[in-house]
């Protein structure tokens, strides 16, 4: 609770400052394709196996113009991460058995941005790239045991407490920004997660995810 408070908080001051000029407040969200680095035990899995899960992101970007190119900021987000294939989870022992252990992991993360933007050939379309750097929290995660042959999803386990609840991580983003006005644009995105903390303490599972995302920003 007091993670929330602080985090509600600095959105807050970040959204107020924001009522000065070079600021801008958007929303974006989209697509993950979410997995984990599992180190040496990938070799454990099955050939083909695979590692990744489909999930969601949203984010409130607040950025602050330094330039012409350049943009810092904070970019609030509800991010969803996990694997599939999880190493080190057993299955029921009957050898003819195939199942797939799955993790649904959902996070809320601040990192802070820097942004460098290149008009092409107008001042209606741009191109940009970002570089970020910044925590997230575990709030809530479950572990599914499914059959393969059905897809049936046979129980679920709540591993919120068992696994990391703090990580950190890099953040690479491309995007394009078409202007509709001279206050809103919309814009597109690819972004690349790399986390570099393991999720589960015992075992290599670092955190990456690719997500496309489509939003709107307000200058003001």
């Amino acid at each position: 609770m007091k993670f929330l408070y602080k985090f509600s908080v600095c959105f807050f001051l970040l959204t107020s400052l924001s009522l000065q000029a070079q600021f801008s407040i958007g929303v974006k969200s989209g697509y993950t394709r979410a997995w984990q680095n599992y180190g040496e035990n990938r070799a454990l899995l099955p050939e083909g196996a695979k590692i990744h899960v489909h999930s969601m992101n949203i984010a409130l970007p607040v950025y602050y113009r330094l330039s012409k190119h350049w943009q810092i900021g904070l970019e609030p987000a509800y991010a969803g991460r996990g694997a599939a294939c999880v190493p080190g989870f057993g299955l029921p022992p009957e050898p003819s058995f195939k199942g797939d252990t799955r993790f649904k992991l959902n996070y809320v993360e601040m990192p802070l941005s820097f942004r460098f933007e290149q008009a092409l050939g107008g001042d209606r379309l741009s191109l940009f790239v970002k570089a970020a750097y910044g925590f997230s929290y575990l709030f809530s995660g479950i572990s599914e045991i499914i059959d393969l042959e059905t897809g049936q999803i046979l129980y679920t386990v709540d591993v919120t407490k068992t696994l990391m609840r703090w990580e950190h991580g890099a953040y690479a983003g491309l995007g394009l920004s078409l202007k509709l006005s001279p206050s809103l644009e919309c814009i597109l995105t690819s972004e690349y997660y790399h986390g570099f903390v393991n999720v589960d303490p015992f075992l290599p599972s670092k955190a990456r995810s690719l997500s496309f995302n489509l939003g709107a920003v307000l200058s003001l």
